[in-house]
């Protein structure tokens, strides 16, 4: 109930979803008096500080990055044509998928237009696996300045605004299983 809970709070927000321990460790840390559920009034209580947990477990998941070896996989992955370059559909699903990995907001689709342009070196139209090597490191940054610009967005959002009463309620009723 609660992961489900959190990620559509998460979803709801504009932020990253938290990976199971994170959501082991903030459900922990607002029940409680330890009796393995949260209270409708232990909810009340915490939704303010769920949703900056949930941001700051996002922001922290963005920040690991992926391996090399994992960048290298996708980037075969999505060489649909196994020509050793990636066209911007090509690109732009692999960051798609890298985004997920990483559990970062997706960049819209203008910024990985942008990042596309600017890592295809020779300006051909594709990204070589060579553009795309030395590109790496910086696609990642990339990929987790976006998310944090969102998580900062959602941030502001939630704080100035967060769920209202009624949405809440209505998450409460949703996830509420021992009725």
């Amino acid at each position: 109930e609660f992961k489900s809970l959190v990620t559509e709070v998460s979803q709801t927000q504009g932020i990253g979803i938290p990976n199971d321990a994170q959501m082991q460790s903030i459900f922990n840390d607002f029940d409680k008096n330890k009796s393995g559920t949260i209270s409708f009034a232990e909810f009340d209580a915490i939704q303010a500080e769920l949703l900056n947990r949930v941001a700051a477990a996002s922001a922290k998941a963005a920040s690991k990055g992926l391996t090399t070896q994992q960048l290298d996989q996708l980037q075969k992955k999505y060489d649909k044509n196994k020509d050793q370059k990636l066209t911007l559909q090509e690109f732009k699903a692999l960051v798609v998928e890298a985004s997920q990995l990483q559990g970062t907001a997706t960049p819209s689709d203008a910024q990985i237009q942008t990042i596309f342009k600017d890592f295809d070196k020779d300006r051909g139209g594709t990204i070589s696996f060579a553009e795309f090597d030395a590109a790496q490191h910086q696609l990642q940054q990339r990929i987790q300045a976006s998310s944090a610009q969102a998580a900062a967005k959602a941030a502001a959002k939630a704080s100035s605004r967060g769920l209202s009463a009624q949405q809440l309620d209505q998450l409460q009723a949703k996830y509420d299983t021992d009725k």
